[in-house]
C-alpha cells in the first residue's frame, strides 16, 4: 500500500476547467448501453447515501467527457432494502454487465461516504468483483471481517482529519497490513480549493483504474455475473 500526501494535479488539461453548462446535458448517466457496442468498461456511480447523508456532487459530466469508451451509470443506494445485505446491489451490476456482455474485471465502481463504504465491504470480504473501486471520503472503520483475496485496486481519497493514521485497527492499516492494491490520496480539509482539489484527485484515481478495465480481454466462457 501507499499513502500518499500530496494533492493532485489533473491528468487531463480540460480537468482543470470548469465544465461549459450551457451545453452539458442535464442528465449525462444513464443504464443504456453506449451506442455501436464501443464501450470498453462500466463505471457505476453509487450515489444516494444508504444512511441518508447527504453527499456533496462530484464532477462527473467532466469525467465522462474524457472516457468516451466508458458507459457511465448511476445506482441509487437509497433503493436497496433495508435487509439485502448486497444482494440488490450485486444484482444491479450483474444486470448491468449482462446488458453490455462485459465481465466484472470491466467494471469500476465509484462512491462516497457511506454509499461508497458499504460498495467497499462487498468487495473486501469477496462478495462484489471488480477492477477497483474509487472511494471519496468514506468511513474509515475496520473492515467487518476477513479480507478475502483480491484483484481490485482500492484508490481512497481522504481529508485531513477525518481519519487516524494511528489507529491500528483502522481500515487503512488493515489494508496496509493485508499489502492489498491500495492507493490513498489524503488531502488537507482548508486553505485551499478543497472542492476542485477533491474532484482532481478522485479523476486521477478514476482514470487509472478506467484503463485498466478497459484492458481487460473479454472472455466468452466466464460468466458476467458479480
Amino acid at each position: 500500500m501507499h499513502l500518499i500526501d500530496f494533492i493532485a494535479a489533473p491528468i487531463f488539461p480540460s480537468m482543470s476547467k470548469k465544465p461549459d453548462t450551457r451545453t452539458a446535458p442535464s442528465a449525462p448517466f444513464d443504464d443504456r448501453p453506449t451506442s455501436g457496442s464501443r464501450a470498453q468498461a462500466l463505471v457505476a456511480v453509487l450515489t444516494g447515501d444508504p444512511d441518508g447523508e447527504p453527499a456533496k456532487p462530484l464532477d462527473l459530466a467532466r469525467w465522462k467527457s474524457v472516457n468516451p469508451l466508458a458507459d457511465w451509470i448511476r445506482i441509487d443506494m437509497r433503493e436497496a432494502p433495508p435487509s439485502s445485505n448486497g444482494a440488490w446491489l450485486r444484482g444491479q451490476l450483474s444486470e448491468l454487465l449482462d446488458r453490455r456482455h462485459m465481465q466484472p474485471a470491466q467494471m469500476v465502481l465509484l462512491g462516497r461516504r457511506n454509499a461508497g463504504r458499504a460498495a467497499l465491504n462487498l468487495v473486501l470480504d469477496g462478495s462484489l468483483t471488480c477492477a477497483g473501486i474509487v472511494g471519496v471520503d468514506i468511513p474509515c472503520a475496520a473492515p467487518r471481517g476477513t479480507i478475502a483475496p483480491m484483484t481490485a485496486g482500492i484508490r481512497l481519497v481522504l481529508h485531513e482529519g477525518k481519519v487516524s493514521r494511528t489507529d491500528e485497527g483502522n481500515l487503512i492499516n488493515v489494508l496496509r497490513r493485508e499489502h492489498a492494491d491500495t492507493r490513498i490520496m489524503m488531502l488537507p480539509s482548508v486553505g485551499f480549493d478543497v472542492a476542485e482539489a477533491t474532484v482532481r484527485a478522485t479523476g486521477t484515481f478514476l482514470f487509472e483504474l478506467i484503463a485498466k478495465a478497459s484492458s481487460h480481454a473479454i472472455n466468452q466462457g466466464r460468466s458476467n455475473h458479480v
